[in-house]
């Protein structure tokens, strides 16, 4: 393949509408890791295919080859809001993403008991499934308050109010939008309340970057003890042709 390759499925929320392009999480998740990967010799490569109003399937999932590519090693779902409770598209688009040339592993954004048990059948059959939590990290974020104002760095600052996600007060909903200076009119996408500002889109991208720098590591750090371990097992071969 060409390097590393993430693919970004998904709806309104996932193609960003109302922010620039490298405002999106699946932007931002190129950025967190790029780096890292290049020193290790692989080029990453985050691709964004998102559209709004767009469901999973089946013209998508029964097309995957020629929307999204060959060459996919991530594949994420992001059409909770698209697809609702048809959960039956879900289990086209792995079924689907199994058959893909190169098997992508799936990740699914989002906290669906019903689409958990789905995951547990795709992996039963040998595909890899990560179901990533949106909401619990928004839940980490302190609420801006007149006595954390001071203390958070412009990335958080406004981004919860009273509780709720770039809501809650009129700050945090001023403070949704960077795309001053743009000619674009982007009112449209940016009065609807499902569509998630820059802040929201870094928060999940940096998130989602750690952790595969981190999935990167352990998978040096694995390789590195075969490594060693074939290396200490090939001494001993020849310390016994040695001795005999």
């Amino acid at each position: 393949g060409s390097g590393f390759v993430w693919v970004t499925g998904g709806d309104d929320y996932a193609a960003g509408y109302g922010n620039f392009y490298n405002q999106t999480y699946t932007w931002m998740i190129e950025d967190t890791v790029k780096d890292a990967f290049n020193m290790v010799g692989i080029k990453f490569h985050a691709k964004n295919y998102a559209m709004g109003g767009t469901p999973s399937g089946p013209e998508i999932s029964l097309c995957m080859e020629t929307t999204f590519g060959n060459d996919i090693d991530i594949l994420s779902w992001d059409y909770a809001n698209s697809d609702g409770d048809n959960y039956d598209l879900y289990r086209l688009w792995g079924n689907r993403a199994g058959i893909h040339p190169t098997i992508p592993t799936l990740f699914r954004l989002g906290k669906d008991p019903t689409c958990s048990s789905i995951d547990d059948d795709f992996q039963r059959f040998g595909l890899s499934a990560i179901q990533f939590d949106v909401d619990y990290i928004r839940s980490l974020v302190p609420d801006t308050s007149w006595e954390t104002v001071d203390d958070l760095p412009p990335e958080v600052r406004y981004y919860k109010c009273a509780g709720q996600v770039e809501g809650g007060s009129v700050l945090c909903k001023e403070n949704k939008w960077d795309t001053e200076g743009t000619t674009c009119d982007l009112s449209e996408y940016q009065t609807k309340e499902e569509n998630r500002g820059w802040k929201d889109h870094k928060l999940i991208g940096r998130v989602i970057g750690v952790f595969l720098v981190d999935t990167l590591l352990s998978a040096l750090a694995d390789l590195e003890e075969t490594l060693l371990e074939v290396s200490t097992i090939r001494n001993i071969s020849v310390s016994q042709d040695k001795d005999r």
